[in-house]
């Protein structure tokens, strides 16, 4: 769709097609899309972290359950190697 034109004191200007299709101005196009920055950004900020604390867990846990093994080993041949 060709841009279209409007005459404006005696000259004619070409106007931005989406303006001409029924958006109101290009500053609401550009606050939509900040608020849409806004919210991703928000949600990055938030879920990153989280995630990132959740994998956490589960490596202390793995990390937890090695040493109580270790320790387990450390024990049994404590008790072979008894002497009295």
């Amino acid at each position: 769709m060709p841009p279209a034109k409007s005459v404006s004191g005696g000259r004619v200007q070409r106007v931005p097609a989406r303006l001409a299709s029924g958006a109101t101005s290009i500053n609401a196009d550009k606050g939509i899309h900040m608020k849409r920055l806004i919210a991703l950004v928000l949600a990055a900020t938030f879920a990153l972290p989280s995630l990132v604390l959740l994998s956490g867990c589960n490596t202390v846990e793995g990390a937890g359950k090695d040493v109580q093994a270790g320790g387990s080993k450390i024990k049994e041949e404590a008790q072979e190697h008894k002497s009295y």
